[in-house]
């Protein structure tokens, strides 16, 4: 807990941040917009006569929840969120009984890259638009689109939507393979659609025509498979959907 912490929490939410003592530095006016509740550990249940409970979010952790369905939910109804943190939690001291489960954990300096704001996909997302910034800047000096013609597809037996289910479950690389393989031009908008918005929600404000989507989807799975804080990412997205369950119970 940071030494200037003081658990004053404002009536007002766009109010500030205060920092001092409930004794010294506010008057008695002053203290009518403040509250000091019961600080709790969101696994533990308020007492029927406490009026306020406070709980401590680190900023990142709160960042990540609203990329995740569970916080819009959170927004509306903090409580729903809180008894499905309490049920998985009195789940999993169950199963810890009785086969000795213990959850996961990874030692900070491991990886000191921040899992929620990561430079590795934020630098592919600007190697990619300084890539197509650059390719349509050549474009305009030389005064006209060149394009080259299109080779013929090679016949496949299957239809295109079956095609489509099965590159649903093959790696970014491999469906590029299959892309030059069968002589085709899936295009910008079929990558922009399977690259995964949910792990990589960084790419939700870019539109269509910013970037070669196969290019950046290529390079945002190179980094996911060397990245550590993307790996805890992934890891914190999937305890998110674990605590969703609860939610729809």
């Amino acid at each position: 807990m940071h030494p200037l912490t003081t658990g004053l929490v404002p009536m007002n939410e766009t109010d500030g941040y205060i920092c001092g003592s409930w004794e010294g530095w506010l008057s008695p006016k002053e203290r009518q917009a403040f509250v000091r509740p019961d600080i709790l550990c969101p696994t533990q249940e308020p007492e029927p006569d406490v009026e306020w409970v406070a709980y401590f979010v680190h900023s990142r952790c709160w960042e990540l929840l609203t990329h995740h369905d569970l916080g819009t939910i959170a927004e509306k109804d903090l409580g729903i969120v809180l008894d499905a943190l309490r049920d998985r939690h009195k789940t999993l001291r169950g199963r810890r009984k009785k086969t000795g489960y213990q959850p996961r954990s990874w030692y900070w300096m491991l990886c000191r890259e921040d899992p929620v704001r990561t430079k590795c996909v934020t630098g592919a997302i600007c190697l990619a638009l300084k890539h197509e910034k650059r390719r349509k800047l050549m474009m305009k000096r030389k005064g006209h689109l060149v394009t080259r013609k299109a080779p013929r597809p090679r016949p496949c037996v299957l239809p295109m939507e079956i095609l489509y289910m099965i590159l649903r479950y093959l790696p970014y690389q491999t469906i590029a393979n299959v892309e030059k393989g069968l002589r085709l031009n899936l295009g910008n908008r079929f990558w922009r659609t399977w690259l995964s918005s949910r792990m990589f929600y960084e790419v939700r404000d870019i539109a269509i025509d910013e970037v070669n989507w196969k290019r950046l989807s290529m390079l945002l799975e190179r980094r996911l498979k060397k990245s550590n804080a993307l790996a805890i990412r992934r890891f914190l997205l999937a305890s998110l959907d674990n605590v969703m369950r609860f939610v729809n119970m």
